[in-house]
């Protein structure tokens, strides 16, 4: 082999334990820490939220062919997850965000898009005695720095066991930063559809800079 091949061959082997990203490799111990750095706190949201729960290695939401909507394990590639709840009870405002860790951007990207896929399908969507109701696609103006990114908005219709029947509007944004993808939910009272809209953008800012201050937190393997 040639000295140009040799550099050649060690030059992507180089990229390729580093992850499609370019950035540092990551074990799932340090992928953990780093979503627990940039998933939002009850600062992130405002004043009057107090967290509910934190949850790591949620599986995927998948919307079926049926338009129905089940949960699934994760997928090869997923270094770490983990979801924070959160409430602000006075106003009745309700949110989550979640960080997903992958062994490399184009995991990444396959996760986003087929997110983004059922959104496109399904404009009704069940999950047991949950509906999504009037889905659409959601504004993202003025959120920077990511390299994609998507908005959902919608009804949430529940019913409960004695047949009471509660709607509440949502907004949901996902974006990826590389191997890295980002996601904020808000349950409104309905009528409050711009407000809950300016919380998520809010929340999906304050996590990527987040992850921006802790991009080059991960040191690489040798």
């Amino acid at each position: 082999m040639g000295a140009t091949a040799l550099v050649v061959v060690i030059v992507a082997v180089m990229m390729l334990s580093r992850g499609e990203s370019g950035g540092p490799a990551r074990d799932p111990a340090e992928a953990q820490k780093l979503a627990s750095d940039v998933a939002a706190k009850p600062e992130d949201w405002g004043s009057g939220f107090t967290n509910l729960d934190e949850s790591q290695n949620t599986g995927e939401t998948q919307v079926n062919q049926d338009c129905t909507v089940t949960t699934k394990g994760l997928r090869p590639g997923t270094l770490a997850t983990l979801r924070r709840d959160t409430e602000n009870k006075s106003s009745e405002f309700a949110g989550a965000s979640e960080v997903r860790v992958f062994d490399k951007k184009s995991t990444a990207e396959a996760y986003l898009e087929e997110s983004e896929d059922g959104n496109h399908r399904c404009p009704t969507q069940r999950q047991e005695d949950t509906r999504y109701e009037q889905i659409r696609e959601g504004s993202t103006d003025g959120l920077t720095g990511f390299d994609d990114v998507f908005a959902e908005e919608g009804t949430l219709v529940q019913t409960d066991s004695s047949g009471t029947v509660t709607k509440q509007a949502y907004v949901t944004i996902m974006g990826n930063v590389k191997d890295v993808n980002l996601m904020a939910l808000t349950n409104a009272p309905v009528g409050k559809e711009a407000d809950a809209r300016n919380l998520t953008k809010k929340v999906m800012q304050a996590m990527q800079k987040h992850l921006e201050a802790n991009e080059n937190a991960l040191p690489p393997k040798h």
